[in-house]
């Protein structure tokens, strides 16, 4: 008979103890449950909406603008022939360019100085002349750069170019840069004509800076509508400079004419907008399928599927915002310059009012899926549409003035008044797209001034700020000298 008091080891758990093991187990195992059940009911319900509000969207753009993707806008870039294309002779002449010519690299042979040459020269007024010392300098850069110079002049003739077709992945990493370039050895070279009083050469120069951008074509992006932007502006100041120096030919001053009144008119904005567009919708699309690869430079499309489970319903939901918006945007860069500004600002309050706050609390930390891709994007698309607005109005107060100097060549005075242009040098009065009023013109005691009211939209009577032309308070300027307030002594 066995000993009921002999230790057989422990003791079998209690009947109580093993019940409330199993139901925390259960318990568990049904909250799993829950869980999954309800992500994969979220999973659902952001596949279902956001899919099905995405699908209208691009439905709806296949309706009304057809040809919007990426794949077809690329198909229908304009065919340029090799004769005609600014962008061979850009590219020609960068290879060119001595190694000093590198930016930063020209500097000043003067004594007791190692001052940046162009650093000095930007900050020139435009009716003084050069130093001995910076026209000496100026000089012995531009003879070193003499090939690149007589390959850059041959773009006076040319209006566009074309660059090859490029991935959308590459855009994302790629700007071009030689434009840049070529309108700094030009912009430099207008100098040293207009101190030589080559005043219709020096215009020439100016209009190859312009040519520069123009080079671009179509190329896609916003990336590229900077770099003509900064173009365009590069050409205006130089434009300015060149009539401080002296007196152009009214042929010059024609011609010159021209060409801006040809640019004013491009519709670059609108490519640029629809191209990154087009660009986003691809990003989208990767993101969607978790293809991360195609964001790293030289990447090959593959997939990321830690991102699949709930990643690609939520980018679907970003997407349909993003290309809502971004069409809206399009929309309003087929308007009518002067009606553009009003418009955008009433879309960049739209996408402000969905960004995260400057002060932002805890939840503003969890980004709405709307929010996600839409703040990485569309406050830089509508700062594109800004420069350009701004750009608009710095080439029609161009164009004006070019039309107020061969007035004055003509009849020896300035104009009283802008309608005195009206119609033999200027078909309208070009308006301020700021304010939506004709260009301002004002007399001076030494010369004239045409400008725009600028971003303020506050007439300030041309008050101008040369390191900050779009300071508040100040007006978007370009001045004109009396003949004898023209090409001062260097001070």
């Amino acid at each position: 008979m066995t000993n009921p008091n002999l230790d057989l080891g422990a003791a079998p758990p209690k009947p109580k103890t093993r019940h409330r093991l199993k139901r925390i187990i259960k318990r568990v195992g049904l909250s799993l449950l829950v869980l999954v059940a309800i992500a994969l009911a979220m999973k659902t319900y952001l596949d279902i909406t956001s899919g099905s509000k995405l699908s209208r969207i691009v439905a709806e753009l296949d309706r009304t603008d057809p040809g919007w993707r990426w794949d077809e806008l690329d198909a229908k870039r304009a065919d340029v022939p090799d004769a005609q294309n600014g962008a061979i002779r850009v590219e020609k002449a960068v290879t060119l360019l001595p190694t000093r010519w590198a930016r930063g690299l020209l500097r000043s042979n003067s004594k007791g100085t190692d001052e940046p040459l162009e650093e000095r020269l930007r900050e020139l007024p435009p009716q003084s002349q050069l130093t001995q010392q910076e026209a000496k300098d100026l000089r012995a850069a531009i003879q070193e750069a003499n090939p690149a110079l007589a390959e850059a002049r041959l773009l006076d003739d040319l209006r566009t170019g074309r660059y090859p077709s490029i991935l959308p992945e590459s855009l994302l990493v790629y700007s071009p840069s030689s434009q840049r370039e070529i309108a700094r050895l030009m912009w430099l070279n207008a100098m040293l004509l207009g101190q030589d009083r080559k005043i219709d050469e020096a215009l020439q120069s100016g209009r190859c800076v312009l040519s520069a951008g123009t080079s671009l074509g179509d190329y896609p992006g916003s990336a590229a509508l900077f770099v003509r932007l900064a173009c365009r502006r590069v050409a205006l100041s130089s434009i300015e400079r060149t009539l401080a120096q002296g007196q152009a030919s009214e042929n010059a001053l024609r011609v010159t004419q021209a060409r801006l009144e040809e640019e004013v008119v491009q519709p670059l904005l609108l490519n640029a907008i629809r191209t990154e567009r087009a660009l986003n919708h691809e990003c989208m699309g990767w993101l969607e399928r978790g293809d991360l690869q195609r964001f790293a430079p030289g990447g090959a499309p593959g997939a990321a599927p830690s991102m699949q489970p709930l990643g690609g319903a939520i980018w679907k939901k970003s997407h349909a915002v993003l290309l809502e918006m971004m069409t809206e945007a399009v929309d309003i860069a087929r308007l009518p310059p002067e009606k553009q500004r009003e418009e955008f600002e009433k879309l960049t309050s739209r996408v402000k009012g969905i960004m995260v706050r400057s002060r932002p609390s805890l939840a503003d930390w969890v980004i709405p899926p709307d929010r996600v891709w839409v703040n990485l994007t569309l406050p830089a698309v509508l700062k594109v549409a800004e420069s350009f607005l701004r750009n608009q109005a710095e080439l029609r107060c161009g164009i004006v003035a070019l039309a107020v100097e061969r007035y004055r060549l003509a009849h020896g005075n300035w104009p009283e008044s802008l309608d005195q242009l009206v119609p033999k040098l200027l078909p309208a009065i070009p308006k301020d797209l700021f304010d939506g009023k004709p260009i301002r013109y004002r007399p001076l005691s030494d010369g004239v001034a045409i400008y725009s009211v600028g971003p303020d939209g506050i007439d300030d009577g041309g008050k101008v700020d040369p390191s900050n032309p779009i300071k508040p308070g100040t007006d978007m300027v370009f001045r004109l000298w009396d003949v004898a307030k023209r090409r001062q002594p260097a001070k």
